[in-house]
């Protein structure tokens, strides 16, 4: 993964212009390119472009695309996850977007730690997914959403599992045997109420045991992510 790749949301096309401002004309800078040089665009569209440098200026540079290649878009896998404190959502928003997570939904929880995310903490969030993108690879921007209960979350056509901590639980990987679009929700640190584990069942979300033992929030994300992760790079095949 080169490190002199950059990222502009709009659609590529052979000889068009790119501008970089704010971050990645920060970025920009550190590389240290000349112009003439070649550099790497993503758009988190599936799309890579082999640009040109142009034209640098102090507060922006100036690209010009020579080459679009276009990728097949990801299995969809969605990690759905209860308000965090921002930390915590950093820290698997960047993990998961590595492991091909698709979607983040985030919503409010009966047991949530927090019960809002301030304007402020969301620009920040989408920023860890552009950094992500950019630093694992791939070529499509997971989508973040948001929702106020269990209740709003939006139907969903696939496989469907929530951490479940019963002994009766199987692991999550004894599921993940369909080349299908996989869901999984974390509950918040307190775990679901029993009113939202009663929702969930009624959804035919499928309990799952993740670890012997009782995770935290943040590493029964990655370890959801990881297995969805893997199932799609076997069955894929």
């Amino acid at each position: 993964m080169p490190h002199n790749r950059f990222y502009s949301a709009k659609e590529f096309k052979n000889s068009q212009e790119i501008i970089l401002k704010d971050d990645e004309q920060k970025h920009f800078k550190v590389m240290r390119l000349e112009e003439g040089e070649s550099c790497e665009v993503v758009n988190g569209k599936h799309q890579l472009a082999i640009a040109e440098v142009k034209d640098i200026q102090k507060s922006q540079t100036t690209l010009i695309i020579k080459k679009v290649i276009k990728k097949a878009p990801l299995t969809s896998n969605v990690l759905c996850l209860s308000f965090l404190k921002a930390k915590k959502l950093d820290l698997i928003l960047e993990k998961a977007t590595e492991l091909s997570i698709t979607e983040f939904w985030i919503f409010k929880a009966d047991k949530s730690e927090i019960k809002e995310l301030k304007k402020g903490q969301i620009e920040r969030f989408e920023k860890i997914l552009v950094s992500a993108l950019k630093q694992c690879g791939r070529l499509d921007l997971p989508k973040l959403e948001f929702y106020d209960s269990i209740q709003k979350i939006p139907s969903f056509k696939g496989l469907k599992f929530y951490g479940d901590t019963s002994e009766k639980a199987l692991p999550f990987y004894h599921h993940l045997t369909c080349n299908k679009p996989t869901l999984a929700i974390i509950g918040p640190e307190s775990g679901f109420s029993k009113k939202e584990i009663t929702y969930l069942k009624e959804l035919n979300f499928i309990g799952v045991k993740l670890s012997e033992f009782i995770l935290r929030t943040e590493t029964a994300a990655i370890v959801s992510a990881s297995l969805m992760s893997h199932a799609s790079l076997i069955l894929d095949k």
